[in-house]
C-alpha cells in the first residue's frame, strides 16, 4: 500500500533540504471505528464491521500492521503515518459505490468544527472507473480529492497528506511533535483522534461515512533517500 506514500516522504524531504540527513516518519497504531449515517443520524440496515490487524511483511519498515475494516458493503485497509493517510477500499456489495472525497470534512480531539478535506498530495490508482492519477506535493498549493467510482467488485487505493494546520496545534497529524530528522518525540499524539465524514453513494442510497481514527502508540522512524 505504499509506493505512493514513499513518494510523498521523498518529495517532503526534498522540499525541506533534509534529504541527505533522511526525514522523520511517524508511524502509529490506530484505533478505527466505522459507522453510516442518514440524516444526521446512524443509519439502519448496515451490519456491524470487524476490525482485524493485517499480518505486517517481514521486511517492512513500518512500525505496526495495517488495519481491515470490513462489513458487507465494503473492506477499507488503512495505514497512517504523519505524512499520509493510505487507503486501500473494496466494494464488496452488489451496487455502484461512491466515495465523495471532495466533499469529506475532517475534525479532530483538538478542533471538533467539521473543515474540508483539503490535500498537498494525493494518488488515486485501482479499479476505478473515474479519473485517477497522481498529485505530488506541493506546500504551496492545496487540492480537494476527487470521488472514487467503484463497481461490484472493484477495488482502489487512495492516499492523501491533508492539511492538519486548523485541526491540531503542531499541523501534524494526531498532534505529534518532534524535531525533523531526530526520533524523539515531544509529544505523541496518543489519545487523540481524527475523524472523517465521507459522503457516499451506494446504488443511488446517500449515506455519510464516519471513520474516526484514534491514535493508541507512536513510534519514528528515519526514511533516507
Amino acid at each position: 500500500m505504499r509506493f505512493f506514500g514513499l513518494l510523498f516522504i521523498a518529495i517532503a524531504a526534498l522540499l525541506c533540504g533534509c534529504s541527505s540527513l533522511g526525514a522523520t516518519v511517524v508511524d502509529f497504531r490506530v484505533r478505527m471505528d466505522i459507522s453510516y449515517h442518514s440524516s444526521g443520524e446512524i443509519a439502519s440496515g448496515f451490519d456491524t464491521g470487524k476490525v482485524s490487524e493485517m499480518q505486517k511483511h517481514p521486511k517492512s519498515l513500518e512500525a505496526f500492521a495495517d488495519l481491515k475494516y470490513q462489513d458487507s458493503l465494503l473492506s477499507w485497509v488503512i495505514s497512517v503515518d504523519n505524512i499520509i493517510i493510505d487507503n486501500l477500499v473494496q466494494n464488496l456489495s452488489d451496487k455502484l459505490l461512491i466515495l465523495h472525497w471532495d466533499q469529506a470534512l475532517l475534525s479532530s480531539s483538538h478542533q471538533p468544527d467539521d473543515t474540508l478535506l483539503r490535500s498537498y498530495g494525493s494518488s488515486v490508482a485501482g479499479e476505478v472507473l473515474g479519473p485517477k492519477g497522481y498529485v505530488p506535493k506541493n506546500e504551496d498549493r492545496l487540492h480537494k480529492l476527487i470521488p472514487l467510482h467503484l463497481s461490484p467488485g472493484q477495488k482502489a487505493n487512495v492516499d492523501f497528506n491533508p492539511k492538519l494546520t486548523e485541526l491540531f496545534n503542531s499541523g501534524r497529524l494526531f498532534g505529534v511533535r518532534y524535531e525533523p530528522g531526530k526520533t524523539t518525540l515531544i509529544e505523541s499524539g496518543i489519545g487523540n483522534w481524527l475523524l472523517i465524514k465521507l459522503p457516499v453513494d451506494w446504488g443511488g442510497q446517500p449515506l455519510t461515512m464516519h471513520i474516526k481514527l484514534t491514535a493508541l502508540d507512536a513510534k519514528a522512524r528515519i526514511s533516507y533517500f
